[in-house]
C-alpha cells in the first residue's frame, strides 16, 4: 500500500495478525479436530513442557501434519496460535 520495497517489523506483525484473522477457521478446526487429548499435547508443546505420551492423539497430530515426527509443530503459525489461544483461555 505504501509502495515500499522493504518491510519493517511492524509490517510483518501486521501480516501475521491478518493471517490469524483470515485463517481463524483453520486454526479452530485443527484445535477442535485434535480433541481434548490432542489439545493437551499441543498446549504442552507450545508452553515448552514435556510431551504427554498419548499415542493415539500423537499419531493423529502427525498424520494431519500438525506435529513433526520429533513432536514439534510442523507450522510455526500453529504453535503461535496455540500459545495465544492457551494464554487467552487460562
Amino acid at each position: 500500500d505504501e509502495n515500499r520495497k522493504l518491510a519493517c517489523v511492524s509490517d510483518i506483525e501486521n501480516s501475521i495478525t491478518q493471517a490469524f484473522d483470515s485463517g481463524s477457521s483453520y486454526f479452530y478446526n485443527v484445535w477442535t479436530d485434535a480433541q481434548e487429548q490432542g489439545q493437551i499435547i499441543l498446549r504442552a508443546i507450545a508452553q515448552g513442557d514435556s510431551v504427554p505420551q498419548i499415542p493415539e492423539a500423537l499419531a493423529w497430530l502427525r498424520e494431519h501434519d500438525v506435529l513433526t515426527n520429533n513432536n514439534s509443530f510442523a507450522v510455526p503459525m500453529m504453535e503461535r496460535w496455540v500459545r495465544n489461544h492457551t494464554l487467552l483461555n487460562t
